[in-house]
């Protein structure tokens, strides 16, 4: 089993009612991005960036949210961060216009903004450059895993989100990682979320991405709903506009993962299945590891948890980062993910099978069940 280089890119991802935020870091500097950040995530914002030592440089929309309410003024009064977003947004709080092209850095890494309307006019993607290489994109509600963003424009905006799939996003290499602002239309259900997903995949696997014409992709997107005119929408979008907003973050908590009566359907990628194995039967691959040394046991936690105990035999790769090992881990014949009660486990297996490796497995109950069989531990 060989291990795993510390990847100079350094992510986290954040997921809360469906949306998914980021912080994105050079690991070298610790300068920062946050991207979509929600009010009601401060608090894990601020303990991830005291842990890391980061000092974040932007805060980022990738457009103006509807189903959560914006954090970026936080940032701005906290870390005197500065409030990106498209040129296009009539956003208050924003120091920094961003149009096709733009570019901003953080330490070694440079983020180049992609102008990609159609879910709202506002929208932005952001490519993710390392060693002026294309690492990443950051898709807002453009693309979703499996599926694409709801249109909140009417009419006007499935032809515009038709043009922005197809003239930026499809071209973009296979191997470029998505990380979108919901985890989409292939549903790993309760607690399986897929954390991300590859142009590659996306292109082979997305029936948005597949359709062959502007009018099959209208099809697609004709069943969608968007209740404009609920007021918790437009409470949310008033907010998120706003320079110095006044509702206090007990009373920016939110309900689900659209609003209100705002529902994205239609055609989805299918679901993968991940197979599953109990702690006993877990303990005797690890006592025969030494047999297949090419098979990957991988605990998804966080440094400091496996740091604190962690089953013999497995090695660390934090959730979030798992994609920037992601060649490794698809070149591996067989991989086991195991976390502290088999939830994170689960959203590692799920996107990894998605994307494609054929041998996945999730170890049910994880760290929880281990100890409640009466096995050991190893500490650092």
């Amino acid at each position: 089993m060989e291990a795993l280089n510390e990847s100079p890119v350094g992510l986290h991802q954040f997921r809360r009612d469906g949306c998914y935020s980021y912080l994105l870091y050079d690991r070298a500097s610790r300068e920062a991005v946050v991207v979509d950040p929600r009010v009601d995530l401060m608090p894990d914002y601020r303990a991830f960036v005291a842990e890391n030592g980061l000092r974040p440089v932007f805060a980022i929309d990738t457009h103006s949210h509807s189903d959560h309410f914006s954090a970026t003024h936080l940032f701005r009064a906290e870390f005197s961060s500065e409030i990106a977003m498209s040129a296009a947004s009539g956003c208050e709080r924003l120091t920094l216009g961003l149009k096709t092209g733009d570019r901003v850095a953080l330490g070694n890494l440079v983020l180049e903004a992609l102008e990609t309307p159609g879910h709202t006019a506002d929208s932005l993607s952001l490519l993710v450059r390392a060693g002026g290489e294309v690492k990443a994109v950051f898709t807002g509600d453009a693309l979703w895993i499996g599926l694409s963003g709801r249109v909140e424009m009417g009419a006007p905006g499935v032809e515009l989100l038709w043009k922005s799939l197809a003239e930026l996003l499809l071209p973009l290499e296979e191997r470029t990682l998505v990380f979108p602002a919901h985890g989409g239309g292939a549903r790993g259900g309760a607690g399986g979320e897929l954390l991300f997903s590859t142009a590659g995949a996306e292109k082979r696997r997305n029936p948005h991405l597949k359709a062959s014409s502007t009018e099959v992709f209208r099809e697609l997107k004709r069943a969608e709903v968007f209740a404009a005119d609920d007021p918790e929408v437009r409470r949310r979008l008033e907010f998120n506009s706003l320079r110095k907003p006044g509702l206090s973050a007990g009373e920016c908590q939110d309900g689900g993962p659209f609003g209100p009566r705002m529902v994205a359907v239609g055609a989805m990628a299918e679901e993968s299945p991940v197979s599953t194995l109990q702690v006993q039967k877990f303990s005797q691959k690890l006592e025969s590891r030494l047999r297949a040394p090419s098979h990957y046991f991988i605990d998804v936690r966080e440094v400091s948890e496996f740091r604190a105990g962690r089953l013999p035999g497995t090695m660390n790769l934090p959730l979030s980062e798992i994609g920037f090992h992601l060649s490794s881990l698809l070149n591996a014949p067989k991989l086991y993910f195991s976390c502290q009660t088999g939830r994170r486990s689960l959203c590692a297996a799920r996107t990894l099978s998605y994307l494609g490796h054929p041998d996945v497995v999730n170890v049910a109950g994880g760290m929880q069940a281990w100890l409640n069989a009466g096995y050991p531990l190893l500490k650092n």
